[in-house]
């Protein structure tokens, strides 16, 4: 794998860390984040080290998990070939995490700055880079759109991932105005769950007509 995103990645990784340090130590002791229980559920306080701590723990998680991954792959060859976009996600969710970190010390800092809006606007750019990417991805058993369909036939991996990249690129640009016009906090999470849950679910299914069209029984 190229060292080189994973470099870029970690040290976004490291500065997400930073910020969640300088948040915990330059706030007041009383700041803390009121979430909700649900949607519309009642409001409860979240103290300030919980809050600066989730998201750097998280992102140390899961890009420590990414740069093991390829190593368990079965046979190397096909995650090698997706270096580029393998790497365009690290960089993508280590950037998501740093945003959202800090869009989240600032709401700490500011009671009314609102969160959502960089957060979901880092969100559109990871679904432009993976969607501008992911038909670039060569058929392998550990990244992709990894159904039955996909894993048995290479063809058909080409052909979904082609497909579902387009539809991300189109599910990015859709979430621009969302996350800039949308007001309402509970409607703009729920489109921004259906947007991204929904080209890898649409896949799916897509997955299986392509293998039953290129396997007629």
């Amino acid at each position: 794998m190229n060292q080189r995103p994973l470099q870029i990645a970690v040290a976004l990784v490291a500065a997400t860390v930073a910020v969640g340090l300088w948040a915990y130590f330059a706030l007041p002791k009383d700041a803390f984040l009121p979430i909700h229980r649900g949607f519309g559920g009642a409001i409860v306080h979240l103290a300030k080290a919980p809050s600066v701590a989730i998201i750097p723990a998280i992102a140390v998680l899961v890009i420590g998990l990414m740069t093991i991954v390829p190593a368990l792959a079965p046979t190397g060859k096909g995650i090698e070939r997706s270096a580029l976009p393998y790497g365009a996600l690290l960089i993508g969710l280590a950037g998501v995490f740093l945003v959202s970190e800090v869009a989240l010390a600032e709401r700490l800092r500011e009671a009314n700055f609102d969160v959502l809006r960089p957060v979901f606007l880092s969100v559109t750019v990871l679904l432009l880079i993976l969607g501008n990417y992911l038909g670039k991805i060569r058929h392998n058993h550990i990244f992709g759109i990894r159904t039955p369909w996909t894993l048995s036939d290479a063809r058909v991996w080409d052909k979904t991932h082609r497909a579902a990249g387009r539809l991300m690129v189109l599910a990015g640009l859709l979430l621009i105005p969302v996350s800039l016009w949308v007001r309402d906090s509970a409607v703009l999470v729920g489109l921004m769950v259906a947007l991204t849950a929904g080209p890898p679910i649409w896949a799916m299914f897509y997955s299986r007509r392509l293998w039953r069209r290129e396997h007629p029984v």
